[in-house]
């Protein structure tokens, strides 16, 4: 959703019609996107779990807390995740997408991926995720309590994503992995959180985006 600073990328952006963004309608857009900004179609979030039941409040587990997506190239290490879990003993870590390390990490109970981890993300009483779109769109199709942690991105644009959640206080959200110390505090402010998601725009984006690309496909024909 970030104009490219690379010509050759920007040259597709600047030629397009329209630009479908995943953010919500009314707020503030990226500096970037300033100067066509009445070319950009902001839909809301957009989950593939927009309309899937999340059982609300009631069916969370208040001592459980989810990693998502916490194999492969995830930048928190084995050695940090178990101080996690090892300074915060009354909760129960599980990290989805266990990756390099064979899922042999103390203290924390590791899944593989799965076709459908709305079970485990619609349960959990804290999630902890990174700032990607998809992912922010999924904690909010889920009415999560969440930990959001930017990674590293060349145009900042998860950056930019944790600072708007932590505008609307609809995250905890931290520069960088905690340090171990950190986590009970952090925990606890999650599970303090009283989050309105509907800011986020969630419900009906997919079709909106799908309206967007139709308009001007049909413009095209005219």
């Amino acid at each position: 959703w970030q104009k490219s600073k690379d010509p050759p990328q920007a040259r597709p952006y600047d030629a397009a019609d329209r630009r479908v963004a995943p953010w919500p309608d009314g707020r503030p857009l990226a500096p970037s996107l300033a100067a066509v900004a009445r070319k950009v179609a902001a839909v809301g979030g957009i989950s593939r779990f927009d309309g899937r039941a999340s059982g609300g409040a009631g069916a969370r587990t208040d001592g459980s807390v989810l990693l998502l997506g916490g194999g492969g190239s995830s930048p928190v290490t084995a050695e940090q995740l178990a101080a996690a879990a090892s300074i915060t003993p009354t909760a129960t870590w599980s990290m989805l997408g266990a990756g390099g390390d064979g899922g042999r990490i103390a203290g924390v109970r590791a899944l593989p991926w799965t076709d459908d981890p709305w079970p485990l993300l619609s349960t959990a009483g804290v999630v902890v995720a990174w700032a990607g779109q998809n992912s922010v769109a999924d904690l909010a199709a889920a009415d999560a309590r969440a930990i959001v942690i930017p990674q590293p991105r060349p145009f900042g644009e998860q950056d930019a994503t944790a600072a708007a959640l932590d505008d609307d206080g609809l995250a905890v959200v931290v520069p960088q992995w905690p340090e171990a110390a950190e986590w009970p505090g952090l925990l606890d402010a999650a599970l303090a959180l009283d989050v309105d998601w509907a800011r986020w725009q969630v419900p009906g984006a997919a079709a909106r985006a799908a309206a967007v690309i139709a308009g001007v496909a049909m413009a095209g024909l005219s």
